[in-house]
């Protein structure tokens, strides 16, 4: 039996994988009659059962990771005042089969480090992906810089247009004040690479770990 998602899939803010390996957390816009606003939800893959638990957000734009060592979810934030950092959540609890389920919303960290470009006016979009034991690989999608003022000139078909990829690896930690901070950077690689002036392809890089 399939299990029809209470949210519009095209107003998914971010989602992440319980430990458990079962539960399937997603923050999006709910299609709920009785609950309108947007809410986190969880899906149980063995029964397909949706739970609601409240009309809260997860503090993450695309998909965050658990991380056993720093003992929460991890992911690029999706708070405004943190663009371009890292944040970690607490893992809220999955829910129980025949109990009403009301949680609060976690409680989440602020990474100090800003990881994007310092030029936010060429930045399209990012991909964090998870290498395991605390290590996580950045890409990064640009404007290359000599081509941002062709942006305004859509009805006039400018030449192909450039695009930058960067790729960039490292670890996180708590330092000893309680600071989440990257660590251990060990390499950053870019590739300029040019589109069709028609193209209509995805800002956010696609990209997965093996």
């Amino acid at each position: 039996m399939e299990a029809r998602a209470p949210f519009y899939a095209s107003k998914v803010t971010c989602y992440a994988v319980h430990p458990d390996g079962r539960t399937l957390f997603v923050s999006a816009a709910s299609r709920e009659k009785g609950h309108p606003r947007s809410g986190t939800f969880s899906l149980d893959t063995e029964r397909l059962e949706w739970t609601r638990h409240g009309d809260w957000l997860l503090p993450f734009s695309g998909q965050a990771y658990f991380d056993a060592e720093l003992e929460g979810w991890v992911g690029l934030c999706g708070e405004s005042p943190g663009a371009g950092r890292l944040c970690a959540c607490d893992v809220v609890a999955p829910p129980v089969a025949g109990e009403l389920t009301t949680s609060r919303p976690p409680s989440w960290k602020l990474g100090e480090d800003e990881l994007f470009r310092k030029d936010p006016k060429l930045h399209l979009g990012a991909k964090l992906l998870y290498m395991g034991h605390s290590m996580f690989c950045l890409v990064e999608h640009l404007l290359h810089k000599d081509d941002e003022h062709l942006r305004s000139e859509a009805y006039n078909c400018p030449p192909r247009l450039r695009r930058v990829l960067c790729v960039t690896t490292f670890g996180l930690r708590y330092n000893k004040e309680g600071q989440l901070r990257t660590t251990l950077q060990r390499a950053r690689a870019c590739k300029t690479y040019k589109i069709h002036h028609d193209s209509r392809g995805s800002r956010k890089p696609v990209a997965f770990w093996l």
